[in-house]
């Protein structure tokens, strides 16, 4: 091979080196310009962003904590005031009567009334009945010196729908808590509706008859 011909290769080679070394740099700064013209444009957004976090955290700190601050303060406000000025949510013990619904035997319990409430012959057995799983349907009570009349409803419990134990043990538990609960009580006094006989199929009592008293 001629010299000639080896310098020409060698410059062919060259040229095709500078070609390369031309494309790339066209390539390069075709596509890395547009590339950085893309993070420019994205990172106005990203700054905005950022001080718009900024921004909104101081602007909520403080807001945030005076808010909890008044609020702590006005729930104990609230909670002084309900417990201390109104008494409201202030409850006393009133022993009454319920019943076992595995043996219907009566047994001792506690309800809770709120504490200003004056305990009466309507309240205890208000009580005494939301006890029970039974529907008792109370006609009338009625309280007349030392005497308690109740008044029950034709068809539902103590006159129907129960059994013998369990009208028993409805009648015991509202006339013990009757006596117990109700200082002017000395005598309890079962009826009918409207003033009738209290009888139903199992009890049958006369109009003034007393159920249980004080000394019975």
């Amino acid at each position: 091979m001629s010299s000639d011909r080896k310098r020409k290769i060698v410059i062919a080679v060259v040229i095709l080196i500078i070609i390369d070394i031309l494309a790339v740099i066209i390539f390069m700064r075709k596509f890395g310009n547009h590339g950085e013209g893309g993070v420019s444009l994205s990172s106005p957004p990203a700054t905005e962003g950022a001080s718009d976090t900024e921004g909104t955290g101081d602007g909520e700190l403080d807001p945030t904590e005076t808010d909890g601050g008044d609020s702590t303060e006005g729930g104990d406000g609230v909670e002084d005031g309900n417990g201390t000025e109104t008494g409201e949510g202030e409850t006393k013990d009133l022993p009454i009567y319920g019943v076992n619904e595995s043996t219907l035997e009566t047994e001792t319990t506690i309800a809770q009334i709120p504490a200003d409430d004056e305990v009466t012959p309507q309240l205890v057995v208000e009580e005494v009945v939301a006890n029970f799983q039974e529907e008792i349907g109370i006609s009338e009570i009625i309280q007349e010196g030392v005497r308690v009349t109740v008044g029950f409803k034709e068809g539902l419990a103590p006159l129907a729908r129960v059994s013998a134990k369990m009208e028993t043990a409805i009648l015991d538990c509202i006339s013990h808590s009757l006596l117990d609960n109700v200082d002017a009580c000395e005598e309890v006094v079962f009826r009918g509706e409207n003033g009738a006989a209290y009888e139903s199929g199992h009890i049958i009592l006369e109009v003034d008859e007393v159920y249980e008293s004080e000394w019975r």
